[in-house]
């Protein structure tokens, strides 16, 4: 056999294996594009895909009409819908559910659900700078940390956010070291689930 066809052979098993790499992984990768480009699992909830294809506010208030239960529920990835509404600067969705009764501050019980941010805290990393200067102005608590310690001021100083950062101090905004949290890893850069739908850094 020449090395021409010995190379020729290699090709054919290499082309082989990845068809049937493919077709073996292909039931695992159930995902499909958004209209903003996200990674959505297509067995989210229907309104997890309303909120991330900014359908109008009328399409996520009948979802809320049929189900009361939306509101309070971990839709996806251990985040409240509240929470998805912050991340994609939805206000007037944010407005509706915490007309309905959703939490301000989202997730004090986040280890029992396993979230990790609070919508305050949600607002900052993605740079909604409106909408955490909304949250703050509708009492949300100022403090509530990250699932690494940092607090919403921490973080938005940290991405610069010189405004806010104000804007959270005089709400009474502290650092993790002045909670006495402890200092582990800066949050910026090292997230998500909630980054995977497109975050900015």
């Amino acid at each position: 056999m020449t090395d021409t066809q010995q190379r020729r052979d290699i090709l054919k098993l290499v082309a082989v294996a990845g068809v049937i790499l493919c077709v073996v992984a292909l039931p695992f990768l159930s995902f499909e594009i958004t209209s903003t480009t996200q990674l959505v699992p297509a067995k989210a909830p229907p309104v997890v895909h309303l909120v991330w294809q900014h359908a109008s506010l009328d399409q996520i208030q009948a979802e809320i009409d049929r189900d009361s239960g939306l509101i309070h529920a971990a839709l996806y990835q251990n985040q409240t819908l509240l929470e998805l509404a912050v991340a994609e600067d939805r206000r007037d969705i944010v407005e509706l559910l915490i007309e309905r009764g959703a939490s301000i501050d989202g997730h004090r019980d986040a280890v029992e659900r396993g979230a990790e941010f609070s919508p305050l805290f949600v607002a900052i990393l993605y740079q909604h700078e409106d909408m955490a200067i909304y949250l703050l102005d509708k009492g949300v608590d100022p403090n509530l940390t990250g699932a690494f310690g940092a607090t919403p001021l921490d973080e938005a100083e940290s991405k610069g956010m010189t405004d806010l950062a104000a804007k959270l101090r005089s709400a009474g905004g502290k650092h993790r070291e002045e909670l006495g949290t402890p200092h582990e890893a800066p949050i910026s850069g090292s997230i998500k689930p909630l980054l995977e739908s497109g975050a900015e850094q």
